[in-house]
């Protein structure tokens, strides 16, 4: 009976062991999973921010552009209305 309370004890103090050697290595394998994920998120992010920032400046630009474009059908419809009143005088060739 002694050599199986042996055993037993034994094979309970090596499961013990493995226990505490398998939690101490999921922890460290955690942080160090943790720490990778991180610095993919990070250089993710980095990466859209410079994206968005890009196509911020790409929409800055249209606006200024279409601003520009009002400015200028605006300004060319007051020429042509302005004209059209004079059209006949205005004209290339007499029609008299």
């Amino acid at each position: 009976m002694p050599i199986l309370e042996k055993t037993t004890r034994f094979a309970a103090i090596a499961l013990a062991i493995l226990f505490i050697g398998l939690s101490l290595f999921g922890i460290f394998g955690a942080w160090f999973v943790d720490r990778r994920a991180t610095d993919v998120v990070l250089k993710v992010f980095g990466l859209i921010e410079t994206g968005v920032g890009v196509v911020n400046a790409g929409v800055a630009r249209v606006g200024d552009l279409i601003a520009t474009s009002r400015t200028e059908v605006r300004q060319a419809s007051e020429t042509i209305t302005a004209a059209g009143e004079q059209a006949q005088a205005n004209s290339p060739c007499s029609m008299r």
